[in-house]
């Protein structure tokens, strides 16, 4: 509306704002159109909110991640995959936001790491914020992947992130790795020259052979302090989190190499957890069909598995599971006329639309996920330079991943 707000179940929250804003420029709005600049508007008048959650916090740093990646891409950041580079590309692209933004993403990153309890994840409200830590002590793995990808979008946006925030969200996700009692599968890590600290980097055989493992497929949950039992989206969120860690890891000259290894086989088991969970179209579409809540439940778990497997390189589950074919064929079955996905059938005309879930619905269709600068390349071969990445709908142009 004329203020900047979009109308919807979640009205008001800053996050809303932001998802929906990072949906139109995802969905080729261009960011100095109208609708664009009175929701920026809107969220620079949070700058001085002191209530705002870790899901409002880490969108509002995607949403300027998107709105600056021209910036981003002039400075050699979106290319920069040594410490010397990125160090210098970090530097330009900072110098490059207007002030207000550049304070408003460094507030936010601030407050976004705060938000971490300990080595346990993240929750929801920094703990300045809070009255009690005991309101503050509550993490879980949804949390935590908005996190970490807010952190990521700051890290893009050249503000001050703490290295170690990466580092151990990456072993915490390894420590808390779930095995199931399915038969193991193998994981093949080939080395890369940027993995490793000093020391082992300057002792490594350039011609150094794989390093072979294997796991049982497995994952996460939603808590944290859940030991057992994986989710769909909850181990995509992990994926998810652990390729952008190394990322960031390898950029810094920072990843250990037995911490790198850890990482990709936790990633190959959950990557055989996600396999076996997702669903086929007409499942998918009955289950979207079905959802009453906005911004969990279906549309959710296929935009976590949309940035899981974007950003880890995956592009079929196995030989003949092509995820985003499956989800977009849902996605278009159950789209109405009018370009929403209400169930025209159970909602009520005067009802709030479920924004968020129309958000996650465009942002899978689009394949939206940030770059990753040093990931993913030996992950999974390219496919025929004649066969098509999107096969379902034309995507953004290619944005130099």
């Amino acid at each position: 509306d004329e203020t900047g707000a979009f109308r919807g179940v979640h009205q008001g929250r800053p996050g809303n704002t932001a998802l929906c804003l990072l949906a139109l420029l995802h969905g080729d709005f261009d960011r100095d159109s109208k609708a664009v600049q009175r929701g920026l508007a809107r969220l620079l008048q949070e700058q001085n909110s002191r209530f705002r959650c870790s899901y409002d916090i880490a969108l509002m740093l995607m949403f300027f991640q998107a709105y600056h990646e021209r910036e981003q891409r002039e400075a050699g950041m979106l290319t920069a995959d040594a410490p010397a580079a990125f160090e210098q590309a970090r530097q330009r692209v900072r110098t490059t936001l207007p002030d207000t933004h550049r304070a408003m993403v460094d507030q936010l990153t601030k407050d976004l790491q705060a938000c971490a309890v300990g080595d346990d994840g993240y929750g929801y409200t920094p703990l300045a914020t809070t009255s009690s830590n005991s309101a503050h002590g509550h993490t879980d793995n949804s949390c935590s992947q908005y996190a970490i990808l807010g952190l990521k979008a700051a890290s893009l946006l050249g503000a001050p992130v703490n290295a170690r925030a990466f580092h151990d969200e990456a072993r915490r996700l390894v420590k808390t790795y779930w095995k199931s009692s399915l038969p193991t599968v193998e994981y093949v890590h080939e080395v890369d020259q940027r993995e490793g600290t000093d020391d082992q980097r300057k002792t490594r055989s350039r011609k150094q052979s794989p390093k072979k493992g294997n796991i049982h497929p497995g994952g996460w949950a939603y808590a944290t302090s859940q030991r057992e039992g994986a989710s769909l989206q909850m181990t995509a969120a992990g994926v998810s989190s652990l390729t952008i860690c190394m990322d960031e890891l390898k950029l810094r000259g920072m990843l250990d190499d037995s911490l790198a290894f850890d990482i990709g086989l936790a990633i190959r088991g959950a990557r055989a957890h996600i396999t076996g969970s997702y669903l086929t179209p007409e499942r998918l579409s009955g289950q979207l069909e079905s959802v009453n809540s906005d911004g969990m439940g279906t549309y959710y778990d296929l935009y976590a598995v949309e940035r899981a497997c974007v950003l880890a390189g995956i592009r079929k589950l196995d030989d003949d599971r092509d995820w985003y074919r499956i989800g977009a064929e849902a996605l278009l079955d159950t789209q109405q006329d009018d370009g929403s996905w209400v169930n025209t059938r159970q909602q009520r005309p005067e009802a709030a639309p479920p924004l968020v879930n129309f958000c996650m619905a465009i942002l899978f269709l689009k394949q939206a996920s940030m770059p990753v600068i040093t990931e993913h390349k030996n992950r999974e071969p390219q496919p025929p330079a004649e066969e098509p990445r999107r096969p379902i709908t034309p995507g953004p142009e290619d944005k130099g991943k």
